[in-house]
Formats: structure tokens, C-alpha cells, sequence
């Protein structure tokens, strides 16, 4: 998968594996992420600005990756049936999916701070 923010950045993943190499095509430089797993990769989604990665598997888990935290990894699991399909809004900031084996629609937001309401309470 091409990165659409950084035209010489190139997401790759083996059918047989767990990982992700990102190499850069100016420089021929590869970095690989992600830690191994008893699953394989299923699917990559990027999300419109670029800055994470949902990674999908043939399991019951999913991991998103944050380019701006130098790749850190954040890992969903229990998911029943695995996830089968995914979309990020326009603004990156929320993640819907479905799983395979549950008739719902999963959201999660991503916040680059924690956000207060007026009495002081987190937003969730």
C-alpha cells in the first residue's frame, strides 16, 4: 500500500505474516512494526490523513498504528469472528468496523488529548 502523504513510503505485509515492513523507496530504508502474533495480516486501512494504520487479521484482534507516536501500537482483541470491514472518517478521527460474527457497527475515537466537558468530566 502506497502512502498518500509521503509519496516514497511503501506499507508491506506478507500473507503469511504478522508484521509490517514500511520501507522508503528514495532511500531503500525499511523499518518493520508490529509484533508477532499466532494470526496472519488480513487488511490494511489507512486512515485520510495518513497519521494511522488499522491493521486487521484472520482472528479475533485488530491493532492501529500511530505514525505520529513513532508507530506505537494500540491493540483490540475479543472480537468476534474477526474484523470484515472497516472505515475511518474524513477526519481521522473515528474508526467504524464490523465484525464477522456480531451484527454491529463498532466506533472508536481517537483524541489527541484528554478533552473536558464544562462540569469537568472526560468525553469518552
Amino acid at each position: 500500500m502506497w502512502d498518500h502523504s509521503l509519496s516514497s513510503a511503501l506499507f508491506i505485509a506478507s500473507p503469511s505474516s504478522s508484521r509490517l515492513i514500511i520501507m522508503d523507496t528514495l532511500t531503500c530504508e525499511s523499518e518493520t512494526i508490529g509484533k508477532w502474533t499466532d494470526s496472519r495480516i488480513h487488511r490494511i486501512y489507512s486512515s485520510p490523513d495518513s497519521s494511522k494504520l488499522l491493521v486487521t487479521y484472520y482472528s479475533d484482534f485488530i491493532k492501529v498504528y500511530d505514525r505520529n507516536t513513532n508507530w506505537s501500537e494500540e491493540r483490540w482483541s475479543g472480537l468476534h469472528g474477526g474484523c470484515i470491514s472497516a472505515v475511518w472518517s474524513n477526519d481521522s478521527t473515528y474508526l467504524l468496523f464490523a465484525n464477522r460474527d456480531q451484527p454491529c457497527i463498532y466506533s472508536v475515537r481517537f483524541a489527541t488529548r484528554i478533552e473536558l466537558s464544562q462540569d469537568g468530566n472526560q468525553i469518552l
